[in-house]
């Protein structure tokens, strides 16, 4: 063997040059010895830059609410709940809406929450509920995604805004508009994923579906169904769910909510209102003005593209059993609907009511007269497309519509 390669060989170098080696430093002195410059100098680059936390100070990364760590995902929804609710969760709700002091000039005022709430904007929903997506998707076992279903539809209920104002019918106002935008956050999520579902996966989405439908109208319930709190709650399902004019939107996503409206809407009426300070005695259901819950079906009614079932759909799960409920219900349970699959909500008899010059009237056949209006407006419509015009008509006559000159 050449002398030379010898020399190189590791067995016969000399202990001294190994070590310098080693460390790889010309003094010869090992990595334990060598100061740590470069930690230094990461730390002082990390200082300015905000740890991520799961203890609720700041939205839970996607990559901890969609782990595939169960104990991971239950601290970012927890981390969240306390972030979209505040340090004051258990203070400023309670008895925050005992009195309703909302009025439109506080809703009016209310508008630029998104500008002033951060967590509110726009883009940042759209992250936020990309994340709450695949954080349900990851979840397995009918109990799991039961409890979870109800935990991320009641982010909308805790929603509380970053600071209080002074006014109570302004807080009020400020925490309505916070929750319907985080519902809102929903449904342009679940419209946007809904393509990518599977059919392993349909019936636990359907789930959510069903528990965020609820929690929108608890929204309204709290606020004693105020007209501007239910025209946003319309307009949301106009440019969502129920924007049927646009090819983009699910049909079978729509057709679902069609199909779960009424029975949510009957479990809204039986439920206790959201209200710690008050005792169920002394608390005052206050009846649910349908007519204005209907304004975003008669937009889809006139919206409705030839082609699809929606505008049969929607008179099938909510137009029809709807007339049938109060016909049941003004013959005092003597009429018997046609169909044996149309519901029969008790809560509707004194439940459900319309607007009305003189206030809310909960007399069934004053109810009836007004939704037979509604429909024929719908009809009367300018941007009703013809066949759609002509199948409202037909269903406001078989209803027993008639013409001011009758």
């Amino acid at each position: 063997m050449p002398d030379d390669y010898q020399s190189k060989s590791l067995k016969g170098e000399d202990p001294e040059r190994k070590l310098k080696r080693k460390s790889h430093d010309p003094n010869g002195k090992t990595k334990s010895e060598i100061p740590n410059q470069n930690v230094k100098r990461i730390k002082s680059v990390k200082k300015g830059v905000k740890a991520v936390s799961l203890k609720g100070d700041t939205v839970p990364l996607g990559k901890f609410l969609a782990s595939n760590d169960k104990v991971t995902r239950d601290r970012a929804v927890a981390a969240l709940r306390t972030f979209i609710s505040g340090s004051t969760e258990n203070g400023i709700r309670q008895g925050l809406f005992s009195k309703i002091e909302l009025n439109n000039d506080h809703w009016t005022s209310s508008a630029t929450l998104a500008t002033v709430d951060s967590r509110l904007d726009s883009l940042a929903m759209a992250k936020l509920f990309k994340g709450l997506f695949y954080c349900y998707w990851m979840s397995d076992k009918p109990l799991v995604q039961q409890q979870l279903a109800n935990e991320l539809a009641d982010l909308c209920l805790v929603y509380q805004p970053q600071s209080i104002p002074t006014s109570k019918g302004m807080a009020q106002a400020l925490t309505t508009r916070g929750g319907l935008t985080l519902w809102r956050g929903f449904w342009e999520a679940i419209r946007r994923e809904w393509h990518g579902l599977d059919r392993h996966r349909i019936d636990k989405y359907l789930l959510l579906l069903r528990r965020y439908t609820e929690r929108g109208l608890r929204l309204l319930q709290r606020v004693n169904w105020h007209p501007s709190a239910i025209a946003e709650w319309a307009q949301i399902l106009e440019e969502t769910v129920l924007n049927v004019s646009d090819v983009q939107t699910p049909m079978s996503l729509a057709y679902h909510f069609c199909d779960v409206f009424l029975e949510e809407v009957n479990r809204t009426l039986e439920s206790r209102p959201e209200n710690d300070s008050e005792s169920i005695e002394s608390i005052t259901i206050q009846p649910i003005p349908i007519d204005l819950l209907l304004d975003p079906f008669c937009h889809a009614l006139a919206q409705a593209r030839p082609g699809t079932a929606i505008l049969q759909r929607i008179i099938e799960s909510v137009i029809t059993p709807l007339f049938e409920n109060i016909e049941v219900h003004l013959s005092t349970g003597k009429y018997t609907p046609p169909s044996s699959i149309i519901p029969v909500f008790s809560s509707f008899a004194t439940g459900i009511c319309v607007e009305g010059d003189n206030g809310r009237s909960i007399d069934l056949s004053l109810v009836k007269t007004s939704l037979l209006r509604t429909l024929f407006k719908t009809g009367a419509q300018k941007d009703c497309l013809e066949a759609n015009r002509k199948k409202l008509y037909a269903l406001w006559a078989t209803r027993g519509g008639v013409t001011d000159e009758d």
